[in-house]
């Protein structure tokens, strides 16, 4: 082994570090949030799996609202927060959603659309930030993706199960400002010494100091190595799939 080689090295763990960072940084954020609206629907003396959407809207509204603008206000990388729910007790589980967004370090709350026969229904079920940690009970990242029935932009979301009366009946998320985002992870590829790129399970790039390479395109086969080079050395990166890529490229240590 080189001394290339260890420097490289150095720099990839020194990397991946950082990111994990920003990524636990997410993770205690919604904790943070979770922890107290679990408690308040514990403390609200309802059964909370047998409300209607429309009582656990409201439910959801009152316990949450100060938490979530407290972590918006907090946390100038979040650009949303909220609490995602079906009601088990209505037929089809109907859909429950609190969600507030800054803009311009302006809190509001954000309504959506959650009417089945509405043509601008957000139906969120199998959406992965929504799906995976209600089957997982984990901490999800899910995106880069185009939030078409949400901020119509490229989304990167965060989430955690949100639980009552002892089951999951949904989620505790986050939307993160995604330019601010990518921004303070491609800070932390840019200390290592050839291009590289942050990519989730889907090979879709998160992050990049390749050019050629941007937020939300996939690795391959727009990537150099469908050009013929070699597909790269993938780190594990510390969330559901994600890795760092180090591309081939005429300033890679031999």
């Amino acid at each position: 082994m080189t001394q290339d080689d260890v420097d490289q090295g150095t720099a990839v763990a020194r990397a991946v570090t950082r990111v994990r960072t920003h990524l636990d940084g997410l993770a205690a954020l919604l904790e943070g949030v979770r922890e107290p609206v679990e408690a308040g629907l514990a403390a609200a003396g309802a059964d909370v799996p047998a409300l209607g959407y429309r009582e656990l809207t409201a439910l959801l509204r009152e316990v949450a609202a100060p938490h979530c603008t407290a972590a918006l206000g907090a946390a100038p990388s979040v650009a949303g927060v909220g609490c995602v729910a079906q009601s088990p007790a209505e037929a089809g589980e109907a859909f429950a959603m609190v969600w507030w967004v800054s803009r311009n370090g302006v809190v509001s709350e954000k309504r959506h659309d959650l009417n089945p026969t509405s043509d601008a229904f957000y139906d969120y079920r199998d959406a992965e930030w929504f799906s995976v940690p209600r089957t997982t009970g984990g901490f999800v990242v899910a995106g880069p993706y185009i939030d078409a029935w949400g901020t119509d932009d490229l989304t990167i979301t965060a989430g955690l199960p949100l639980r009552a009366g002892g089951r999951a009946i949904g989620v505790v998320a986050l939307d993160v400002a995604t330019a601010r985002f990518v921004g303070e992870l491609t800070d932390a590829l840019d200390e290592l010494p050839q291009d590289a790129v942050l990519v989730n399970a889907d090979g879709r790039v998160v992050a990049s100091t390749a050019p050629d390479l941007s937020t939300g395109l996939r690795l391959t086969p727009r990537s150099r190595a469908a050009a013929g080079a070699p597909a790269g050395t993938a780190v594990p990166a510390g969330a559901r799939g994600w890795s760092l890529v180090l591309l081939p490229g005429a300033d890679a240590p031999a």
